[in-house]
């Protein structure tokens, strides 16, 4: 990590005691400078720990997936790694959340990835795929393309799954020659269990919203077509009904094989 470099103008200085003296001085600055890296390594591990926990609660309050991506996009822009959330899109990943802030090359990372999901489901049987180096070739040729694009040597892939089904990816990814191994990403690995719930909990809201607000539609227009005296006043119930919806709703009065627009 560095070297010691002591002088003198007289040639009998460094004799042997003075050698081993200038030897234990070397070694002990080398622990020093070891232990400083390691604590400022491990101060920097638990300072991105406590962010991706705060992300993850941020994430499971959130009551709508704006929110949600909004959550992750401010860990992403402290994070360390190459980050993205993708979302499945026909045969692409389109990108939810990415990191912001340009690479070291100036290249930002891009807002599609020409993947499917379905692609990638064989890699994605357990909680992440994590690969690196020559590994990676085995992935499908336009991640790997993107992979060798970014000079990533480390990847890893968490899917988030939404009624059992993968319904995004969380991609974290390296340049630096050491592997991702699932103790460092482990954090990352629960944040992705964590969008998961919260997603589905977010739609399992919004179908109960929906199903309350039919239900109180289809009470309102019972009500009302109990009060009316004429098949008009039936009608246009069912128009205020229907009104501001984007589907139109015909009736068919069969006994003078006439049709109605109720919206």
């Amino acid at each position: 990590i560095g070297v010691l470099d002591v002088q003198s103008t007289r040639s009998t200085t460094f004799d042997n005691e003075t050698i081993v003296v200038l030897q234990m001085l070397a070694n002990q600055i080398s622990t020093g400078i070891q232990n400083v890296r390691q604590f400022e390594f491990e101060e920097g591990s638990i300072q991105e720990v406590a962010q991706v926990y705060l992300a993850g609660a941020k994430a499971m309050r959130s009551k709508n997936d704006s929110d949600v991506f909004q959550a992750i996009q401010e860990l992403f822009s402290k994070t360390s790694y190459i980050a993205m959330l993708l979302t499945s899109s026909e045969k692409e990943l389109k990108t939810a959340v990415k990191t912001s802030t340009m690479l070291a090359d100036g290249q930002t990372l891009p807002d599609i990835i020409s993947s499917s999901i379905d692609e990638l489901e064989p890699f994605l049987s357990t909680e992440a795929y994590l690969g690196e180096g020559g590994r990676l070739s085995a992935l499908p040729y336009n991640l790997v393309r993107f992979i060798r694009q970014f000079n990533i040597f480390s990847l890893a892939l968490i899917p988030i799954r939404y009624d059992e089904r993968i319904s995004a990816i969380l991609l974290m990814g390296t340049q630096e020659k050491t592997p991702l191994e699932t103790t460092t990403i482990q954090p990352y690995i629960n944040l992705g269990s964590q969008i998961s719930t919260a997603l589905t909990n977010i739609h399992t809201a919004r179908q109960a919203d929906e199903r309350l607000a039919n239900m109180e539609a289809v009470a309102r227009l019972s009500s009302e077509a109990a009060r009316a005296r004429t098949e008009n006043n039936v009608l246009e119930a069912i128009q205020r009904l229907f009104q501001g919806t984007n589907n139109p709703v015909i009736l068919l009065k069969a006994e003078y094989n006439q049709l109605y627009l109720a919206s």
